[in-house]
Parts: C-alpha cells; structure tokens; sequence
C-alpha cells in the first residue's frame, strides 16, 4: 500500500476505526472523536469495510477517471511523428492547435527530448562541414557529455579553430551569438 505523507490513519487505524463502529457498536462521531479524524472521514473508512472487507481499507488512485481534455491518441501520434522529423515542439503545437504544454507532456510520456532541432539545423551543418568537422551528437539524457563549448569557451582558439571561425563570419555563415560564446572567458584579478 502506497500511503501519501499527510495521511492520517495507517492501514490498521483505518481497520480498528471500522471494527470499533462496527463490533463494538461505537457512533461514527464518537470513533472519529477517539480517532481525530473527522465524522465524515470515519464514515468513509466504515462504509468501505462494510462494502469490501479490509481490502476497502486501502487507498485508492488519486487519478480521475477520465479527462475530456486531454488529447486524442491520434494527435499524441502525430506529435511524436513530427517530433521524429526534427520539429521543435512550439512548432508542433502551432501546427496541430495545442498548448505548448500540451506537447511537452506528449513528448515527455514518449521519453522525447525536445532540444535536439538547434543542433541538427541547416546552419549548423552548413558552418561544421565549411570547418571540416564532423558533428557528434551527444547520447540522449547524458548530461555528463553535453556542455563541452559552455565548459571550456577558450577552445576553439586552443584547437587552431579561430580563423576558419573568422572565415565564417565574414561570409556570414556564424551568427553572431555564437561570437560572444567563442570569446575566451576575461581574466580578473
């Protein structure tokens, strides 16, 4: 039995509460008094006993039984499928009319992150092949891999990479936020 942290009765307070109203012929006012449990509470906890013996006595799932909101099973497929062409999930949802939130939830019960689109871009391949590198891309939910550029910023230059980063600046092949990340850090002292 999975009990919630603000329960008030263990399975065995729930079980002698029944038997006290029950066997021992005790008021459900009283017995929730005896208890510290409301009437109410105390009347829930004996009707079930009554209803289904001591297996009444567990709790139940919080879930609803339904949700009318939620999306279609055919419209949580879609979402995977365009997720699986490369589709950030702001576009998704621009697409099919949901809330972004409503996509997150998809892609996460689908175990699919949704960062990977700015690292498969057209930009991005274009300015790895004009420096003859070859893209590696992280294994997903790894984030000891991930981060290597935010980690050491002086890089590039430390590789010989600064002037095919210039090169590509002025052909206007590298945005310009990528600039201030490729600057080496400033020294304080």
């Amino acid at each position: 039995m999975d009990i919630h942290k603000n329960v008030r009765l263990s399975f065995r307070s729930r079980e002698d509460l029944a038997r006290f109203v029950i066997q021992q012929g005790a008021t459900r006012k009283a017995a929730a008094a005896a208890f510290r449990v409301s009437p109410k509470t105390a009347a829930k906890w004996v009707s079930r006993f009554q209803a289904s013996g001591a297996t009444g006595l567990l709790d139940h799932s919080s879930r609803p039984h339904r949700s009318p909101r939620r999306l279609s099973e055919s419209l949580s497929l879609l979402v995977v499928e365009l997720r699986r062409t490369h589709m950030p999930g702001y576009e998704i949802a621009r697409r099919i009319g949901a809330s972004p939130a409503s996509v997150s939830r998809i892609l996460r019960r689908a175990r699919l992150t949704d960062n990977s689109s700015s690292y498969r871009s057209g930009l991005f391949r274009l300015a790895c092949q004009q420096m003859q590198l070859k893209p590696r891309h992280p294994r997903p939910y790894t984030p000891r891999t991930n981060g290597k550029a935010e980690l050491h910023p002086d890089r590039p230059a430390r590789m010989g990479l600064r002037s095919t980063l210039d090169g590509l600046r002025a052909t206007r092949c590298l945005p310009q936020p990528l600039d201030r990340l490729l600057q080496p850090p400033a020294t304080s002292c």
